[in-house]
C-alpha cells in the first residue's frame, strides 16, 4: 500500500496530503450540518468549480519544505513536565454516514435477531460534540497554559442507551419490528476465544461489541467543556442524525 511504500522509504521528492475524511474536508463531520450523502454530487460540483487545468501558484524553495519530525511518544516523554496531557477515550463515535456503528446496528436490526439481553448499555458521541469537545479542551489548555494537567477521560453522552432503547429509535425510522434476543454469558465468550481463527477473532469482537454494555461515567469530562456537549440524549442525537435534522 501507499503507507507502506511511504514507512520502507520508496517514495522520494514528493508532497504527499493525507485526510482522515472520505473525499477529504467536503467529507468531514462539519459538512454534516450543510448536506447528507450527496458524495457524487459534491464531487461533481467541485470537480467542475476547478476545472482541468492546474492553478498558477507560486512555489517555495525546496529548503522551506524541509521539516524535522519527532516520535510523539518521545516528546512526551522527555516533556511530561512541560506539557498537557488529556487522553480522550470515546467508545462508539456516529454521524449522518456512519458505516461501522450505526449502519450494522440498523441491519442487525431489520434482521430480527440481537445477541446479549438488550439491556447492554453503550456510550454513544456525534463525531461533531467530539470534535467540539476537543476544541473546547484545548481552549481550556491556552487559558490554562501555566499549570500542567494529566487526565483520561471518557468521552460520551451522560445518559449510556441500551440495545432496545436504539431498537425503539430505529422502529420510528424503519418500521417495528419484533427482535429475539439471545443472551451470552462472559464464560461462553470466554470459551469462544480458546478458537484460534483470524476470521473467527474478528466475528468474536464484533458479538463482544454488540452483546455486552460498554458504557462509562462521563461526568469528570464536563470541567474542561461546555457541559451541555454531553447533557444531550443520545437516542434523540441518533434519531436526529439518522432522518438528518443534525
Amino acid at each position: 500500500t501507499a503507507l507502506q511504500d511511504i514507512a520502507s522509504g520508496k517514495i522520494h521528492k514528493c508532497f504527499i496530503e493525507m485526510s482522515a475524511c472520505i473525499g477529504s474536508c467536503i467529507g468531514g463531520p462539519v459538512m454534516e450540518k450543510y448536506h447528507h450523502t450527496e458524495t457524487i454530487t459534491d464531487y461533481l460540483t467541485i470537480a467542475n468549480y476547478a476545472g482541468k487545468k492546474d492553478f498558477e501558484v507560486s512555489q517555495p524553495q525546496s529548503t522551506e519544505l524541509r521539516k524535522q519530525f519527532e516520535y510523539i511518544d518521545s516528546l512526551i516523554k522527555n516533556n511530561s513536565s512541560k506539557i498537557h496531557k488529556f487522553i480522550l477515550r470515546p467508545r462508539f463515535i456516529i454521524s449522518a454516514n456512519d458505516t461501522q456503528t450505526l449502519k450494522p446496528l440498523v441491519k442487525l436490526y431489520k434482521s430480527g435477531l440481537c445477541l446479549g439481553s438488550g439491556y447492554q448499555e453503550s456510550s454513544y458521541i456525534s463525531a461533531v460534540d467530539y470534535a467540539d469537545i476537543i476544541l473546547d479542551i484545548a481552549d481550556y489548555i491556552c487559558n490554562n497554559a501555566r499549570s500542567k494537567e494529566t487526565h483520561v477521560l471518557n468521552v460520551g453522552y451522560e445518559e449510556p442507551l441500551s440495545i432496545r432503547q436504539l431498537f425503539e429509535v430505529f422502529g420510528k425510522i424503519y418500521g417495528k419490528k419484533r427482535t429475539l434476543f439471545i443472551p451470552i454469558s462472559g464464560r461462553l465468550l470466554k470459551c469462544l476465544k480458546k478458537i484460534k481463527s483470524k476470521k473467527w477473532k474478528g466475528l468474536l469482537t464484533k458479538i463482544e461489541l454488540v452483546a455486552f454494555s460498554h458504557s462509562f461515567q462521563v461526568h469528570n469530562i464536563k470541567k474542561y467543556i461546555q457541559k451541555n456537549r454531553v447533557e444531550k440524549m443520545a437516542d434523540e442525537v441518533i434519531y436526529q442524525l439518522l432522518t438528518h435534522r443534525l
